[in-house]
C-alpha cells in the first residue's frame, strides 16, 4: 500500500515537470518539428503556428490564475478553521494545480490529515472547504480564467477538461484544454479564415 502514494505523488511531479519544460522550450521544440516537415509544406504549418502559440500561453496564463485563487482560497479557508500549515497547504495547492483538480486534491490529503490531528469534526470542515473549492474551480474558476485566456467558451473549457480526465487520466486533464484551443486555431487558420475571405472576395 505504501508504493501506491509514492508512485502517485512521482507521477504528479514528472507530469508537472515536463508540462513546464514543454511551455519553456516550445519555440524550440516548434522549430525543430516544422524542420522535419518538407519545404513544400513548411509555409502551410507556419501559419497557424504563432496563433496556437498564443493559444497555448494563455491556457498557462489562465491555469495560472485559477490555481492562484484556488491557493487563495484554500489557505484563508484553512486559517479560519485553524487548521495548522495553511498557508504551506495553499501554496502547495496552487503550485499542484498546473494539473487541474488534481492540485487541491494532493493537498486535500494533507490538509485533512492535519486537521484530524486536531479533531474529527475540523477532518470533516476541512474535508467540506475543499470540496467546495474543487466545485468553484471546476464550475467557474477553470472555464472562466481559462476560457477568457484561450478564447474558447467557458463550457467548452469545462467539456474538454472532463474529456480528457476520464480518457486519459492526469495527462489528459493537463493536454485537454491547450489540445482544443490549438486544434480549433488550426482549423480556424487554415479554414475558416480563408473560407471567409474566398466568399467576401
Amino acid at each position: 500500500m505504501s508504493r501506491l502514494p509514492l508512485g502517485f505523488v512521482v507521477g504528479l511531479f514528472a507530469i508537472i515537470f515536463i508540462a513546464v519544460y514543454l511551455v519553456a522550450d516550445a519555440p524550440h521544440i516548434g522549430r525543430t518539428l516544422l524542420s522535419l516537415l518538407p519545404l513544400r509544406h513548411r509555409s502551410l504549418a507556419e501559419a497557424p503556428a504563432e496563433p496556437v502559440m498564443a493559444r497555448i500561453g494563455g491556457y498557462i496564463r489562465g491555469q495560472i490564475a485559477s490555481s492562484l485563487c484556488v491557493g487563495a482560497v484554500l489557505a484563508i479557508g484553512l486559517g479560519l478553521l485553524g487548521v495548522r500549515y495553511a498557508l504551506l497547504i495553499g501554496a502547495l495547492a496552487a503550485v499542484l494545480n498546473v494539473v487541474p483538480f488534481v492540485g487541491s486534491l494532493a493537498a486535500a490529503v494533507l490538509g485533512i490529515l492535519s486537521a484530524l490531528n486536531e479533531s474529527f469534526g475540523l477532518a470533516v470542515a476541512t474535508a467540506l472547504l475543499f470540496w467546495g473549492t474543487n466545485f468553484l474551480e471546476g464550475k467557474l474558476l477553470a472555464p472562466h480564467f481559462v476560457g477568457r485566456a484561450t478564447g474558447l467558451h467557458p463550457l467548452a473549457v469545462l467539456l474538454a477538461l472532463l474529456a480528457g480526465a476520464h480518457l486519459a487520466g492526469l495527462i489528459g486533464a493537463l493536454v485537454a484544454v491547450p489540445g482544443v484551443a490549438a486544434g480549433w486555431e488550426v482549423v480556424r487558420t487554415l479554414w475558416i479564415e480563408p473560407t471567409r475571405h474566398a466568399r467576401r472576395a
